[in-house]
């Protein structure tokens, strides 16, 4: 029943707008001291889940561990899409090639989240020592909706494919110039499409969230 009302806050944007803020009837809604309370969009929501909110500067953040993260930004209702994940980059030695092998996963990031990272691209010609005259060349087909890519790998470390760097278009020429790092795996879900939660805080400019149904024992963090 849209009487009913699961959860509720007040939102305060640096503009100096005020609202209060409802959840009722699988509904987000609004009112000022001034107006009636009114329907923010068409997104649709849990009817029986209790609403818990997080105000992250000028953005409401909505929990209710049934459907996924959203966000209230004054004006809309955002949700998120799924990425999909990253097709086989292609490896190319570029300068004085030889035999070492070097292997890279691609995984896709949005705002809010990281696909899997997807089928590993190889080479078996590379150089030994990467440099600015000889390095790897990698490419790959770009994802709709990604604001950048994270790479895994180069060689063998024990720990298969490890985080190498960040970058914000479909290529990247490994010269050597980061360590690929010794404790960061690819990830084991695609989070692109909103986690799942119960509840929030905002601390050190990141959220920090927790309650997911299928991970209990789970800390999820953004980025700064």
């Amino acid at each position: 029943s849209d009487s009913i009302v699961k959860g509720a806050t007040g939102f305060y944007l640096s503009s100096g707008t005020r609202e209060f803020i409802r959840m009722s009837g699988g509904k987000l809604k609004k009112k000022t001291s001034t107006t009636a309370w009114t329907q923010i969009g068409s997104a649709t929501f849990d009817t029986s889940a209790r609403m818990s909110f997080l105000q992250a500067r000028d953005r409401l953040y909505g929990f209710n561990g049934v459907d996924p993260l959203f966000y209230y930004d004054g004006s809309t209702i955002t949700e998120y899409t799924d990425l999909d994940t990253p097709g086989v980059p292609t490896v190319t030695p570029t300068g004085t090639t030889g035999s070492t092998a070097y292997s890279y996963r691609i995984s896709a990031l949005n705002d809010i989240g990281e696909t899997l990272a997807g089928t590993a691209g190889t080479t078996a010609t590379g150089n030994a020592t990467l440099s600015a005259s000889n390095y790897n060349a990698l490419s790959w087909t770009a994802v709709s909706g990604a604001t950048k890519y994270n790479i895994y790998g180069r060689i063998s470390t024990g720990l298969a494919e490890t985080y190498l760097d960040t970058v914000f278009t479909n290529a990247y020429l490994d010269k050597g110039q980061r360590d690929p790092s010794v404790t960061l795996l690819p990830p084991t879900g695609d989070s692109t499409v909103g986690i799942i939660c119960k509840k929030g805080i905002f601390a050190i400019s990141r959220i920090f969230a927790a309650g997911d149904p299928s991970n209990p024992s789970r800390l999820y963090y953004s980025g700064a």
